[in-house]
């Protein structure tokens, strides 16, 4: 941080010593003594960019070192950062400067300049989410022109003309959503991916936070999934979308479809045959007999896809995505099988969507999903016997607790500046004003390992 003191000693593994050994491109105030090696700097209130110092020893150049300065937004006396092309990293991680005019909404779309890792893009802004809506820390979505796309091959999100900048407002631990796309990535080669990481988000030259940078669930998506981007893809919006003829209250649904909205695809609502597909998928799998569902759903659907959405859920204990917050896809023109693609996953390891805590359990959600109902009572389907080998391969216990801890490595000096930013507006919120049990990061981080290690030795004595 601008004001902290970086000391540091330049060593060569050959002895070479003294004054051959420079060290070049230093900042104001930087000092470096050739005999000791040793180098010295506390960077000033104006001075916060990436710094890459030259290593040179007689004619040699011997490479770089970057050390990168973060901006010290809170001091009164701070200057702020003029040039974002010089500040593409902060505390390790990426930055992404966004600045528009206006007020952002979730209807109409703002003009919005990107700068990130060296490059600037046009794109177009608007505000996502439902629930976030109202946190002080909102969720974005970048849409970019499909000829100059947003592009970060580090990460996987090369090529994108949209992304998604969630808030980590309601997940202290920052990583939950992170965590369980990886886990749905890895499950299956085939499994539509969705990539995602963390990455510090600037609005209008301020700081304003830690975010999750993802895959946008739309055409663009399905296209680089290798699917068709005219194809039907339907969210499911409320926790009606429950594959049954009744309502998530019990009553008869007004229409099949309740619950979802429809995303992609013709013909869009008002038209009646807007979700004819859809119609027939949750007819079939709430009304048919045990043998046509056995042959039917599978030539429905990817079965591969929905036993991962179940152990999925059960896994990550995600109560909140057993009848809502996932999509369904489908290429109509080629009579294709319906997709899953997993979304909106704070609610998971540990807590519920509203930050509540939830003790492990093993659960299978039969009662929630009819679906899920089904898949499991038919044998020849293997749910159980899937997440058998799961839980010793891909989703060994081992593996998931290297993936998860390498995640709050990267991310732990990043995430106790959010915390400073916005740790007390999320003890205070309203939306879970009865809790008492709040953690900070550290502590929210080992809540959640204990959590994974405590939840996984349950799955693994049931299953």
């Amino acid at each position: 941080m601008e004001g902290e003191t970086l000391r540091a000693t330049v060593r060569c593994a050959t002895g070479l010593a003294g004054p051959t050994i420079r060290v070049a491109g230093l900042p104001a105030g930087a000092r470096y003594d050739p005999w000791s090696g040793s180098l010295s700097w506390t960077p000033g209130l104006d001075q916060a960019a990436v710094y890459d110092l030259a290593l040179e020893a007689g004619a040699c150049d011997l490479g770089t070192v970057r050390v990168g300065v973060a901006d010290k937004e809170d001091d009164p006396a701070n200057v702020p950062i003029a040039d974002p092309l010089r500040y593409p990293e902060e505390l390790g991680l990426p930055v992404m400067w966004v600045s528009f005019s206006g007020t952002p909404s979730k209807l109409v779309s703002l003009p919005a300049q990107v700068v990130y890792r060296g490059r600037t893009w046009s794109a177009q802004l608007k505000l996502h989410g439902v629930t976030s809506l109202d946190y002080p820390k909102n969720s974005y979505g970048l849409k970019f022109d499909r000829s100059d796309p947003f592009q970060e091959p580090a990460y996987g999100l090369d090529g994108r003309d949209k992304i998604r900048l969630t808030t980590t407002f309601d997940d202290n631990s920052y990583v939950r959503s992170r965590l369980t796309f990886a886990l749905w990535n890895r499950l299956d080669a085939q499994h539509i991916p969705m990539k995602a990481y963390n990455a510090v988000l600037y609005l209008n030259g301020h700081y304003h936070g830690l975010y999750l940078v993802s895959d946008d669930p739309d055409k663009g998506l399905l296209e680089i999934a290798g699917l068709s981007r005219e194809g039907n893809l339907y969210k499911a919006v409320s926790n009606d979308a429950n594959f049954d003829l009744v309502d998530q209250f019990g009553q008869p649904k007004l229409a099949l479809y309740q619950g979802y909205a429809k995303k992609e695809g013709v013909p869009l609502p008002p038209d009646p045959h807007a979700f004819d597909d859809l119609d027939e998928l949750v007819h079939f799998v709430a009304s048919a007999d045990a043998e046509s569902f056995k042959v039917g759903f599978p030539q429905r659907a990817r079965l591969a896809d929905f036993q991962a959405w179940w152990m999925l859920v059960s896994f990550v204990q995600g109560e909140d995505n057993v009848r809502k917050n996932y999509l369904l896809y489908r290429d109509a023109a080629l009579a294709g099988p319906f997709r899953y693609i997993p979304w909106d996953l704070s609610g998971s390891f540990g807590q519920s969507y509203d930050t509540t805590r939830q003790a492990p359990r093993t659960l299978e959600y039969e009662w929630s999903n009819r679906l899920f109902a089904r898949m499991l009572a038919e044998p020849s389907f293997g749910l159980r016997a899937r997440y058998h080998q799961v839980l010793r391969g891909s989703w060994a216990q081992p593996d998931v607790l290297a993936l998860y801890d390498g995640y709050v490595a990267e991310i732990t000096r990043s995430a106790e500046r959010d915390e400073a930013k916005w740790g007390e507006l999320y003890r205070t919120y309203q939306g879970w004003s009865g809790r008492t049990d709040f953690r900070d990061f550290h502590g929210e981080a080992q809540y959640v390992r204990d959590w994974i290690l405590e939840h996984h030795r349950l799955l693994a004595a049931r299953y």
